[in-house]
């Protein structure tokens, strides 16, 4: 079969066009290649896109999510993923610290999705390591922490200030806390873990400071290694990370579910407590209550007040003590499903009263 001049020529010609698209995309990518490497992200996220994208969904090009401002009290649906829970070099313009945790954030959102899609209740040896790392940084990570350390050296600054003591100007850096990872990790890896489901109609919430701690003993914690700390983490919508003491609290790890929606309410209420600004995921009717939201407010400022900075004078010597970021303990019993035994007062899940 011959093939006539003119369609020769055609066929050539598209040929041609397709080796100059192909050269054009590929420049294309090379270009974004180099500017990600050699350019800092600007928009810099201080809770990982992948933990928010278990709280949202799949649009049409980019993940959705709906969060609600605790600030003026406005929910706002539909919100790019991207948008959220970041701030102009937040870690630095260097980029270094932003490509750091990109390359730990590909591992733990892959080993987070293997926990959400899974039906056990314990964490694996490897992946139990991997994510009580996330915790550690996202403990320090948050504009919440930021906020606190802020706030912790002008309070030193003032008091010394006020003792007529002078010092040089202290730096204030997100830096100096993502230096402390390690530290932080070393002193929760002993807490031991299980994985809630929840069971209810209502969904778990999350916030700009997911990472809930609080303590069982005392409500002016002053480190996580005091025995009785707690803290936890819904994983999704309908899955809880929890760490505990195994030396102040017992839990047979089997069954457990959560089947009370005012439980669910209770959980949920700590990440009002703990947020900066927002509340993230899909059921916010609960926090449209004014009579909850006087409650929930009064244990915000109680919070405050608990962290602020004390000091205690010893002859011609000066005791400064700073407290950990916890929320307030109190007790209430609650049970879990699938369990035989009544948990007094360690299930944090119950302890704030509405």
């Amino acid at each position: 079969r011959t093939i006539s001049p003119i369609r020769r020529q055609n066929v050539r010609k598209r040929g041609r066009k397709d080796q100059i698209g192909l050269f054009y995309r590929f420049l294309y990518f090379f270009f974004i290649y180099i500017r990600s490497s050699l350019m800092p992200v600007i928009k810099q996220h201080y809770v990982p896109q992948f933990f928010l994208r278990f709280f949202g969904w799949k649009g049409k090009k980019k993940y959705l999510i709906n969060i609600y401002n605790i600030q003026n009290l406005i929910n706002h649906e539909n919100v790019c993923v991207e948008d959220i829970c970041r701030e102009e070099y937040f870690y630095g313009e260097d980029g270094i610290i932003e490509t750091d945790l990109a390359k730990l954030e590909t591992e733990w959102a892959s080993n987070f999705r293997r926990v959400i899609d899974g039906r056990r209740h314990t964490l694996l040896p490897k992946i139990k390591v991997s994510i009580y790392k996330f915790i550690a940084y996202q403990l320090l990570r948050t504009l919440s922490a930021k906020k606190y350390l802020d706030n912790s050296i002008t309070g030193l600054e003032d008091l010394l200030r006020y003792k007529g003591i002078k010092l040089q100007p202290l730096k204030k850096d997100i830096k100096i806390l993502l230096s402390m990872p390690d530290e932080v990790y070393e002193a929760i890896r002993d807490l031991n873990s299980v994985i809630i489901d929840n069971t209810t109609d209502v969904d778990f919430i999350i916030s700009d400071n997911p990472c809930i701690c609080t303590n069982i003993f005392t409500n002016i914690a002053i480190g996580l290694k005091l025995i009785g700390t707690i803290i936890f983490i819904p994983i999704s919508p309908k899955r809880l990370l929890l760490l505990y003491d195994r030396k102040s609290v017992n839990l047979k790890l089997m069954n457990y579910r959560i089947i009370n929606k005012e439980e669910i309410n209770s959980i949920n209420s700590y990440q009002y407590i703990n947020a900066n600004q927002l509340l993230i995921g899909n059921n916010f009717e609960f926090f449209t209550n004014k009579v909850h939201i006087s409650k929930l407010e009064g244990y915000r400022k109680q919070k405050m007040e608990y962290n602020k900075i004390d000091s205690v004078e010893a002859g011609r010597k000066l005791l400064v003590t700073n407290k950990s970021d916890f929320i307030p303990h109190k007790k209430i019993e609650t049970k879990i499903a699938g369990s035989n035994a009544k948990i007094t007062s360690i299930i944090i899940f119950s302890t704030v009263s509405l």
